[in-house]
């Protein structure tokens, strides 16, 4: 039989060797699962962490965007309706209605009766230094979308005279 040396005793449970009434630290078991638990539930934190902070930052992303386009659709229509003072001083009219909307204007012109204002912002630092942008067309309603003629003839009216199936 094996002697230990001085002050070193086999425990009775799995025979570790125990110096001094302690088991020995140095000496690993990898079929003991202690805390493994705590590990996994860490790993889980982290990734619910990550993923909670990617919706966050993708819905400030959103955000912006949606301000954006509210903002060019109406420094757009405020442009449209300030066509009679120029179009220098209905384009001041979009830069004031996106500062109050804390954006920027890209470029106001004015194409025939129609203002085409273009407003940016910057986006979430996580995702670099980009901006984001949107587009807006504000005029008068084309001809052929107005209200019909007294002269057209009318599905509504042609069912009432001629019935259902004509």
């Amino acid at each position: 039989m094996k002697q230990e040396p001085t002050g070193v005793a086999r425990s009775a449970a799995g025979g570790i060797p125990v110096v001094h009434g302690r088991e020995d630290v140095n000496r690993l078991d990898l079929r003991d699962e202690r805390g493994s638990a705590s590990i996994l539930g860490c790993c889980i934190m982290a990734a619910l962490i990550t993923i909670t902070a990617t919706v966050l930052h993708v819905g400030a992303v959103v955000v912006v965007r949606h301000r954006l386009q509210a903002a060019a659709d109406l420094a757009a229509l405020a442009v449209a309706s300030s066509l009679d003072r120029g179009s220098v001083e209905a384009c001041v009219v979009a830069q004031t209605v996106a500062d109050r909307m804390d954006v920027g204007v890209r470029s106001c012109r004015i194409d025939g009766w129609d203002a085409v204002v273009e407003t940016h912002a910057p986006v979430s630092p996580v995702f670099g230094d980009r901006e984001a942008s949107a587009i807006a067309r504000a005029g008068p309603a084309a001809p052929e979308l107005d209200a019909p003629s007294a002269e057209s003839d009318s599905t509504a009216e042609r069912v009432r005279r001629h019935g259902a199936h004509e």
